[in-house]
């Protein structure tokens, strides 16, 4: 079943469901375009293709080029304006695309209603007046909207290409408006439709609510039943393409002719199809706005249809339950199964991949029983399926491109686009790797082309398939990849279930309308994740704003939280851009702070969030200047801090050498001990938090408990923790003031020299051992598998949700484990608290938000929403990466709420994260230069533990290596020009 339910995945592609979905799950690897939606990601352009960079080759360079934006679900669009600007120096553009990538719709929504320089009166969808009307400024701010897009931060789109289940509302629906009419791009339609000869069922896909032709594709991909031309002569005598179509009954929409035909097949020792899951790309899945939104998904005639054949298919021993695409299934159709396979369904695209696996000249085509439109193919490979192309009405280079479309979407001489492809001569000029992807005769849209080119195959003895690509073209029964198309692939699970025999047709219908409740929450989740909403009469509007928001931020999480309270606070209707360059590397988002603090372009920081590493020049140093104090934001701090319990440690962390709060954090990060509920009862008796505390010196800022609770446990054959390195997080790896301006070495800290005796002392009595953290052997050791139990481990209380969510880590001990106070109290240093930028163009709008994320302790702030774990709604795919209760700052969330964690046997954590937090002693650094030179020490402890070396002889070497580490970052930071930032 599983194996089926992967293969499925090659059958229904559902382009929608990917691009969302790929974005939630994989923020911190967001690529970004410059120039269209700055800094989403890690600055790398999406549109830097190999496909596009063999054909911008020839050393031109781009400089003082004016560019021509391209956002586009069909990767191949890229090459065919690159090649028609080589064609036409004339069209002297710098070409950027952007693909499909999280935030494409998004960006491209906002893109679409914003206009560069100025706004027009009609920037938002129809009847969504409210959110762009006199750009929606926050009271005081009236200038915003102009400043921006004065300095040129609004982003641009010429082109746009969107997938076909969207076509909906881009060519249909409210965002119609956005896009240039053809006729307003200089082409005389009528004249060009009738010459090209387009099947009017394609001009009526491509028209707006008012008639307007705005939307053409170049090709198109057509559903085809291939069979074998010797046993169609065996049975019935002839192997003509038209006496097979009339014979399993093409273009009627109904299957009994089929059935017949196959039963003729199996009196003859032959199978009708090799499968019956390729049945499932003939199905409708249109589905109307009222019903997506009625939550009211009956089961669809033709979906049920499809069910009860290939139900019978399988029963009648017309086919086999064979996957297609595997080994198994091209043996069937060369021969060599149980039986001779007669036939497959396919479709255009995938004839060229048939012919490499089939024998030559023994296949020919005709339609299949029931005709749907498949969308259009973007590459070979990729398979997207998308909708025509459409130029921005508010494009600045509009009256350049009617050429370009005509040439696309129009032109039927032998110059033309659609030509070239239809005869291989387009790409043959090319050549290399967009040849060997993209090549060989296609199938197009123009009637007067397929007329006048031969798209003979010899796979199919010669048959030109040209005839018959015009009439599935031209006659299609309805959409295959429509808005229903995710719901179908609910469908389809069900209907293998229950022709596996899994489960009773009964019950995977009532299964079926189950899991439609669960997906109506997602549906509407993914949309909303890319900026559209539904509202009440079935039109998608934008969630997006006519301003934007620079985030520059190393918490992942926080830009998310932010889209959470501007879904919210619909006045507060900014789109939302992150900027955090993690696939560059680590300090690049701290060069383009500083690069952009004081910056009056596009991407002038507004908020940002560093490592705590680098936060002190930031907060404490020359650089604080640059921020926001609370009050300035407008928020009455003195009254906050004392309502929300803030800790003096977290106020002092984030106060400026003025005594002023300019930063402040939501999330606790503190390091706790973590202990087997089970081991605790057997060895002190008790397995209560404060007592296992007190026994291992929780609080004490001394390791003599910890010890003595370790000879304890040895006694009883157990260990304390795995291994020495993970008491490493007790430990403070900051630099004091005092030490920082004396330039004190770190081989000084009298805590280090504790520790790595310590160290010695636990592994040579056999409290311990030397395990490195999550390795293999770590985890065992905690799942009880190792040489001897262990009792616990220690770290910070966030990595907890990973630990246990695994089957890897702790999964199998669930509930018998718990959290106390550990020995020294210390915080984990992930991220810094949340600051603004002083000279953000927004400072005076984002005082609210700000105070919501770190002051706000009211059941509606988002730290008693984190501690009580209803943020995000469950199931859904934020609550997947982010879900979970939180340990938060506010002293009043902490005490009014019950964190109780499952994991952790219902144990309510707040009360351990309260007492940490209240006399912090230090911080654990994560990254940067502090840890990677305690990392050092805790090397050259392994080497004093194993006696590979002696204390003095480390020590020195630690020493020697320090300066070089430091030196490495100096010279690293230095390339950024942010040097000062090193402590």
């Amino acid at each position: 079943m599983k194996r089926r339910i992967i293969a499925a995945s090659v059958i229904i592609i559902i382009v929608v469901v990917a691009a969302v979905f790929a974005v939630i799950l994989t923020r911190d690897s967001t690529n970004s375009v410059p120039g269209i939606g700055d800094g989403l990601g890690s600055g790398t352009v999406d549109g830097d293709t190999a496909a596009g960079d063999s054909i911008a080759e020839d050393g031109d360079s781009t400089a003082g080029k004016k560019k021509l934006s391209i956002f586009t679900f069909d990767k191949e669009l890229e090459i065919i304006v690159k090649q028609y600007a080589k064609m036409h120096p004339e069209f002297d553009f710098e070409i950027i695309c952007r693909e499909n990538d999280m935030d494409f719709f998004y960006d491209l929504n906002y893109s679409l209603q914003n206009v560069i320089g100025s706004q027009t009166d009609d920037s938002s969808p129809a009847g969504n007046d409210s959110q762009t009307s006199g750009n929606s400024s926050p009271a005081g701010n009236d200038s915003q909207t102009s400043d921006i897009s004065a300095a040129g931060n609004i982003s641009q789109v010429d082109l746009y290409c969107v997938p076909a289940t969207y076509a909906q509302w881009y060519i249909k629906g409210g965002y119609s408006r956005f896009a240039c009419t053809y006729k307003e791009l200089g082409i005389d339609v009528d004249t060009a439709i009738k010459n090209a000869d387009i099947p009017q069922n394609i001009i009526d896909a491509g028209t707006d609510p008012n008639g307007e032709l705005i939307a053409l594709p170049y090709k198109k991909n057509v559903n085809l039943f291939m069979y074998r031309r010797s046993i169609s002569k065996d049975v019935w005598g002839t192997d003509d393409p038209n006496r097979i179509a009339d014979i399993i009954g093409a273009g009627t929409g109904k299957w009994d002719r089929f059935l017949e035909a196959a039963q003729a097949l199996k009196e003859h020792g032959c199978y009708m199809l090799p499968d019956s899951q390729m049945l499932s790309k003939l199905v409708e899945t249109s589905i109307s706005d009222e019903t997506l939104l009625s939550g009211d998904h009956d089961v669809d005639p033709k979906w049920e249809e499809y069910m009860d054949i290939s139900k019978c298919l399988l029963d009648k021993g017309f086919t086999k339950n064979t996957v297609p695409w595997t080994e198994e299934w091209i043996k069937s159709l060369n021969g060599n199964g149980d039986k001779p396979v007669f036939s497959v369904f396919t479709d255009d695209n995938h004839i060229r991949d048939l012919s490499s696996l089939l024998k030559s000249g023994e296949w020919a085509v005709c339609l299949p029983p029931v005709s749907v439109d498949t969308g259009f193919y973007t590459g070979f490979e990729d398979m997207d399926h998308y909708t025509g192309i459409m130029v921005n009405k508010n494009s600045p280079n509009k009256e350049a491109l009617g050429p370009l479309i005509e040439w696309i979407t129009l032109d039927s001489s032998e110059s033309g686009l659609q030509y070239s492809l239809a005869n291989d001569t387009f790409y043959s000029r090319i050549g290399g790797a967009e040849q060997q992807k993209y090549g060989g005769k296609r199938a197009v849209v123009s009637r007067t082309v397929l007329n006048n080119t031969n798209n003979d195959y010899g796979f199919f003895g010669g048959e030109n398939i040209n005839a018959l690509i015009y009439e599935a073209l031209q006659t299609p029964a309805g959409k295959h990849h429509a808005p229903g198309m995710d719901l179908f692939r609910l469908w389809f699970y069900e209907t293998e279930a229950y022709l596996s025999g899994d489960k009773d047709k009964q019950t995977a219908v009532e299964d079926y309308k189950n899991t439609v409740k669960e997906y109506e929450k997602s549906n509407r989740e993914m949309f909303e994740t890319a900026g559209f909403v539904y509202s009440v009469d079935g039109r998608l509007y934008s969630l997006i704003g006519t301003r934007e928001l620079n985030v520059y931020s190393y918490d992942e999480e926080l830009p998310e939280l932010i889209k959470l309270y501007i879904k919210n606070h619909p006045e507060f209707n900014y789109k939302v851009n992150w900027y955090h360059y993690a696939l560059v590397d680590y300090f690049c988002t701290l060069g383009a702070i500083n690069d952009n603090m004081q910056s009056r372009s596009g991407e002038v920081v507004d908020i940002y969030c560093v490592p705590d590493m680098y936060s002190n020049e930031m907060i404490k140093g020359e650089y604080s200047k640059h921020a926001a104090t609370y009050k300035e934001l407008g928020i009455d701090i003195g009254t906050a801090l004392t309502k929300a319990d803030i800790p003096q440690y977290v106020i002092d962390a984030g106060t400026n050498p003025d005594g002023e709060v300019i930063a402040l954090p939501y999330q606790a990060f503190v390091n706790v001990f973590v202990y087997r509920r089970s081991i605790a009862k057997d060895v002190f008796g008790t397995d209560d938090p404060d007592r296992i505390a007190e026994i291992i010196g929780g609080g004490s800022e001394k390791w003599d408990g910890f010890l003595h609770a370790a000879q304890t446990l040895k006694e009883h054959d157990c260990y304390i923790v795995p291994g020495y390195k993970d008491m490493s997080n007790l430990i403070d790896t900051s630099i004091s003031d005092a030490d920082r301006a004396a330039g004190a070495s770190y081989s000084v800290n009298t805590k280090w020299n504790e520790f790595i005796d310590i160290s010695k002392q636990m592994v040579d009595n056999g409290y311990t051992k030397d395990v490195q953290p999550w390795s293999e052997e770590w985890s065992s050791a905690l799942n009880g598998k190792g040489d001897k139990p262990v009792f616990g481990f220690i770290m910070p209380f966030e990595y907890l949700k990973g630990l246990s969510g695994s089957d890897h880590y702790l999964r199998s001990t669930a509930g018998d484990w718990a959290i106390c106070l550990p020995p020294y109290k210390t915080k984990a240093s992930f991220h810094t608290g949340i600051m603004v930028n002083k000279d953000s163009p927004n400072k005076k709008a984002l005082g609210p938000l700000i105070e919501w994320l770190t002051l706000d302790c009211s059941e509606e702030g988002l730290q008693f929403r984190l501690a009580n774990d209803t943020l995000y709604e469950k199931g859904s795919q934020q609550y997947r990466i982010y879900g979970g209760k939180k340990a938060v700052v506010s002293g009043t969330v902490l005490k009014n709420t019950n964190c109780d964690i499952d994991f952790l046997g219902g144990q309510n954590i707040n009360p351990v994260i309260f007492s940490v937090l209240y006399s912090l002693t230090g911080k654990s650094d994560q990254y940067g230069i502090d840890m990677s030179i305690f990392n050092l020490w805790l090397y050259k402890t392994g080497a004093y533990i194993s006696g590979e070396k002696d204390k003095k002889t480390a020590v020195a070497d630690f020493i020697e290596e320090e300066r070089e580490t430091k030196k490495y970052y100096r010279d690293m930071l230095e390339q950024y020009g942010i040097s000062f930032l090193l402590p």
